[in-house]
């Protein structure tokens, strides 16, 4: 008798999934948003935003995107995973009041993945609306 292994997504991963429409997906996008962004920073993450001019996009890209970035400062794999899961979970219920014209880019600084969800939350949300990213 052979057995064959399938692995199977549980629905409540999926739940966690950033959609792909809201990544920043190649390093071009990365570094656009390093070189064209402003900075703003918490105590466990720094926030760069780069805004992008309705005109020029296509339909398909008008609407916000993000990426996250965690270090080996931050730790080993787990930690570093840890972080970004964290920080993705709070931005994406936070989708439905943000702004659709920029890019941004979350960098975990190393006490992130010590900190509790409320407290990642609290920071994320006084940074969005300091970088004035809600309509």
């Amino acid at each position: 008798m052979r057995f064959e292994l399938t692995r199977t997504r549980n629905s409540q991963e999926e739940d966690n999934l950033l959609p792909k429409k809201h990544r920043l997906k190649t390093k071009a996008d990365f570094d656009r948003v390093y070189k064209q962004g402003r900075k703003y920073y918490s105590k466990n993450f720094q926030l760069i935003v780069a805004s992008r001019s309705k005109d020029t996009l296509p339909e398909v890209f008008k609407l916000p995107r993000f990426g996250f970035v965690a270090s080996k400062k931050v730790g080993k794999a787990v930690s570093r995973n840890k972080a970004k899961r964290m920080l993705r979970e709070v931005v994406q219920a936070e989708f439905e009041g943000l702004k659709n014209t920029f890019e941004a880019v979350f960098v975990a600084f190393n006490t992130l993945p010590e900190q509790d969800i409320e407290t990642i939350r609290n920071e994320v949300l006084d940074v969005l609306k300091k970088a004035e990213l809600y309509h």
